[in-house]
């Protein structure tokens, strides 16, 4: 979310140029909404200093952006997506039964 208010002005966020309060912990001072990818990980809600750290050592990660972008997320979410989203696969029948497709 807080990735693609920087690259499209037309989402939601970004037209009322704030981030709800259980995504950003602490919104830091003369930062605006399209600036917030490019910030620490510690700035969201419930990592906080500590385990900003941790998080960043870890997953080799220092913005919000470089968190979203993470391989493993996309893959896992990419797979969910096929999973529950069938219809949004390009090609896809949306009314193909699902008990003759194969699996």
């Amino acid at each position: 979310m807080l990735v693609e208010v920087g690259t499209n002005p037309r989402t939601v966020l970004a037209r009322y140029g704030m981030a709800p309060a259980d995504v950003v912990d602490v919104l830091p001072a003369g930062i605006t909404i399209g600036q917030l990818r490019f910030q620490p990980v510690e700035i969201l809600e419930g990592i906080g200093s500590a385990a900003a750290a941790a998080l960043s050592t870890d997953l080799h990660v220092t913005a919000v952006r470089d968190l979203a972008f993470w391989p493993p997320y996309l893959a896992a979410r990419n797979i969910l997506r096929k999973v529950f989203y069938r219809d949004a696969i390009p090609g896809a029948d949306p009314d193909a039964p699902p008990d003759l497709l194969p699996t």
